[in-house]
């Protein structure tokens, strides 16, 4: 996903609609995000998916998005 609105859609759903990835997880679920993104957002992502009773995992891909694109 390319920015932290698409992963807040994609995970919360877009605004005003309940079809977003957390309102199919179980409790105790984990979510992995695999994402180069800035830690203010992963954590307020973890925050949220918290309150749902689900866990999030931030673990970003090594070497940045250069390593990530190249393979």
């Amino acid at each position: 996903l390319t920015d932290a609105e698409a992963v807040d859609e994609v995970v919360f759903g877009a605004k005003g609609n309940s079809k977003g990835l957390a309102n199919n997880l179980g409790p105790g679920s984990l979510l992995i995000g695999h994402r180069n993104n800035i830690s203010s957002e992963n954590r307020a992502f973890a925050a949220k998916l918290k309150m749902s009773g689900s866990e999030w995992v931030d673990a970003q891909v090594s070497g940045g998005n250069t390593a990530a694109e190249s393979g």
